[in-house]
């Protein structure tokens, strides 16, 4: 992936399609990964 110009996460859906050029990410926990899409609010920081 780090050098690659593409690379797919799981078979292309046309329901995708709205979501080209948006942020993805996700969080790895030990039940599995949480995927988000598209830039998420930042809340006040927690100390």
């Amino acid at each position: 992936v780090e050098k690659s110009r593409e690379f797919t996460l799981v078979p292309w859906r046309p329901v995708l399609e709205r979501h080209v050029g948006k942020e993805v990410s996700g969080v790895v926990s030990g039940e599995g990964i949480s995927w988000t899409v598209g830039r998420q609010r930042s809340g006040p920081g927690v100390s």
